[in-house]
């Protein structure tokens, strides 16, 4: 007899998998079953069609990055910069040049990356989503449009310096986010329905998450006066982008596995 090492209770020498908890004890076998929520009994036969799925996962990385150094645009660094720099600690010296450096990076380009790291990978999860075939269609090139849009006035945003001509270009970033948002919730509310294939369900919910979660916490914060300059602020607007990005990553790297294994 041993002990199972994930629920802790005995099992034979022999056994491959606990009769308890349910899990394999065969590192492959848990792979295996790890990417099955991509798959269902209808789907055994089906092939992935190829797309570099590594580098899109690293683009979904990079995606993460712009993000929060978008963050750090938004924020009030320098006090920050200037407390960790004051201290001996080397980590902190190493933070706080690391974090500079980010910061340094001009703002139009992040908005550029940003976009762009987007619109290839909601094309990318549109090609698989078509791959499968699904009856319910979704608009994922108005959501592309949308954001090609929403980058562009981003970036000029960023590279204006008169007062008003931002403010006018606030504005007309109203009618491209709120459809935008819009768009994001229908697509996410049909993947919810593809039950067949957990990771997409998965990501449907990310997106309605992320497109509703946005629109609330905005409101919120308003309506409590939170400084949209601050910590909690930024740090909560964050973890409401990455996580579609960390549901994409995760999609990709099983369309990866099932790819190569046929």
């Amino acid at each position: 007899m041993k002990k199972c090492p994930y629920c802790g209770e005995e099992i034979l020498k022999e056994a491959k998998k606990c009769k308890h908890c349910n899990e394999w004890l065969d590192q492959e076998k848990r792979i295996d079953e790890t990417h099955s929520s991509l798959e269902n009994k209808s789907f055994e036969n089906y092939t992935v069609e190829k797309q570099n799925f590594g580098l899109l996962e690293t683009i979904c990385f990079l995606a993460m990055i712009t993000a929060f150094i978008s963050g750090l645009h938004s924020m009030e660094i320098h006090g920050l910069l200037d407390i960790s720099t004051d201290q001996d600690s080397g980590k902190s010296r190493l933070g706080a040049w690391m974090i500079g450096t980010m910061a340094s990076v001009p703002e139009w380009l992040i908005a550029i990356l940003d976009s762009a790291f987007w619109v290839i990978l909601l094309l990318s999860v549109r090609k698989l989503y078509l791959n499968f075939n699904f009856k319910e269609k979704a608009p994922f090139i108005a959501l592309i449009v949308f954001e090609i849009g929403l980058g562009f006035v981003n970036t000029i945003l960023d590279l204006i310096k008169n007062e008003e001509y931002k403010a006018l270009f606030v504005i007309l970033m109203i009618p491209i986010i709120l459809p935008y948002l819009i768009i994001m919730t229908i697509i996410g509310i049909k993947m919810l329905q593809i039950n067949e294939m957990k990771l997409f369900s998965n990501l449907g919910l990310s997106m309605v998450i992320s497109s509703i979660g946005s629109v609330l916490f905005i409101i919120l914060a308003s309506f409590f006066g939170v400084n949209s300059e601050s910590i909690i602020y930024n740090g909560i607007y964050f973890l409401l982008t990455i996580y579609p990005l960390l549901m994409i990553k995760k999609m990709f790297s099983s369309a990866s596995y099932l790819e190569n294994r046929n």
